[in-house]
């Protein structure tokens, strides 16, 4: 009889499991269902499945990566055809970074030039010519770009590229008619880690002379290869019409913020890159105003920077310096100083940036000097 019962009870659980099977299975089958969904909402948002990539490039040949691992899906966004992929020289170094397309007029004509971050030369490396990738028709187009302006990474670190011959294939950016503000929110598109990344928010939290500063939620570890692409503002058309995009700035890299916990993005102004283009048309020549707060401290042509920074009393004793030849202009910490020292003067060490043959050489020898009287507010000769 107890064995009987026994019997009884595992034949019930025999039927009760094949009866919950096909649940089972259609759960499981929607659980996979909602991962590949998620996989697939996290990759059109830019965003990375880098575990799974990195498995696959520790599994792979460099040479098949980079020939199959297109970081292009059908659409890729907004900038489908306002960037390139800068290919570096190197066949060693796979590095993949970003190139924007713009225009602007020119005595009455309309002319179209690429931009990179002029520290790709070093780090992609590319030289005076490279290839830059255009897509079109859901493949790459190799084109020969040649880089016919350098600016010093200290300062603008942009590098503006020539497109001759190409320009038809890209839609080209205009530059913004009005400025950025604080708390706009901009985008940005670009190749970043061999795929598309699309940030559709980034909030402005700072603004100085050389750049706009955003916050910048995009996972560090997928951010390489940003530098160059667009930080632009999206304008929505008329009823029934596509929307417009105005160019802000260039992507040139970020940082974890000192004075806030969390990170920042830069990108040059836009409004530079006029200038880059009246010194590609004039040897090279060409300025803009150094300011700091309401003072114009002097004029520097794109491809100088300001080396080193030193304050003094009325007598020329120093009372403060800072060697700033490897890092960009520090606003802030040149306010402070001037806050707290009792300085009379400013002086300004200036140094030059060359493009020698495929190397950005930032010259620590100081080409000129500028001294600065922060009480007549005007350049003086030297204490």
């Amino acid at each position: 009889m107890q064995k009987n019962k026994w019997v009884l009870k595992i034949s019930v659980l025999i039927v009760g499991i094949l009866l919950a099977m096909p649940a089972l299975a259609q759960r499981s089958l929607a659980q996979a269902s909602g991962r590949v969904m998620s996989l697939s909402t996290r990759v059109s948002a830019g965003g990375g499945f880098s575990r799974f990539t990195e498995s696959v490039s520790r599994a792979m040949p460099k040479e098949w990566l980079y020939q199959h691992r297109s970081p292009m899906p059908e659409n890729m966004g907004p900038m489908d055809n306002s960037t390139f992929q800068v290919r570096g020289n190197n066949p060693n170094n796979l590095q993949i970074m970003t190139g924007t397309v713009f225009q602007l007029s020119r005595n009455g004509q309309k002319e179209i030039f690429g931009v990179i971050a002029a520290h790709a030369i070093e780090d992609a490396p590319v030289g005076r010519f490279f290839t830059a990738e255009a897509y079109l028709d859901g493949k790459f187009i190799p084109l020969r770009a040649e880089i016919v302006q350098v600016t010093p990474t200290a300062t603008l670190d942009l590098a503006l590229v020539s497109l001759r011959g190409a320009e038809s294939l890209f839609e080209p950016l205009d530059l913004a008619t009005r400025p950025v503000q604080l708390g706009e929110t901009l985008q940005t598109q670009g190749f970043a880690r061999y795929k598309v990344a699309f940030l559709p928010g980034r909030h402005v939290i700072d603004n100085t002379l050389f750049s706009l500063r955003t916050d910048m939620l995009y996972s560090r570890r997928e951010r390489p290869g940003l530098c160059g692409s667009p930080v632009f503002r999206t304008l929505p058309g008329p009823e029934g019409a596509a929307p417009t995009y105005e160019l802000l700035g260039i992507h040139t890299g970020s940082t974890h913020g000192a004075m806030i916990q969390e990170d920042v993005g830069y990108a040059t102004h836009a409004q530079f890159l006029p200038t880059l283009v009246e010194a590609y048309y004039n040897n090279g020549q060409a300025t803009y105003p150094l300011v700091l707060g309401e003072r114009t401290l002097t004029e520097l042509n794109v491809d100088e920077f300001v080396s080193l920074l030193t304050l003094k009393d009325e007598s020329g004793r120093e009372l403060w310096q800072r060697s700033v030849a490897d890092s960009k202009f520090p606003y802030r910490t040149l306010e402070k100083a001037i806050q707290d020292h009792p300085a009379r003067y400013l002086e300004l060490s200036i140094s030059r940036v060359v493009l020698n043959g495929d190397h950005l050489v930032e010259s620590q020898k100081t080409l000129r000097q500028v001294v600065y009287d922060l009480q007549e507010n005007k350049q003086v000769e030297r204490p």
